[in-house]
């Protein structure tokens, strides 16, 4: 989900940009109403995105109310 999220953000880039500053990436699309339905598209995966990561957090929320210790477990013992 962020690989198309960043994808399609850098598919409406209004002029060429540098990937990594070492390649110069041309502008893909010119045309007003593919940009509109790339917009549209970007709009809703960052809306998907930003779901996701809120399921995710409730997930953690829902662990802890239930006592599994999913955070400890996560982290690093020494």
């Amino acid at each position: 989900m962020i690989t198309t999220v960043l994808a399609s953000g850098l598919l409406m880039m209004p002029k060429p940009w540098k990937l990594l500053g070492l390649l110069t990436m041309p502008v893909f699309f010119h045309e007003k109403a593919t940009l509109s339905t790339l917009f549209v598209l970007h709009e809703n995966l960052c809306l998907s995105l930003l779901a996701l990561v809120c399921l995710h957090l409730a997930a953690i929320a829902w662990h802890i109310h239930r006592g599994h210790p999913v955070l400890r477990r996560m982290t690093a013992r020494t």
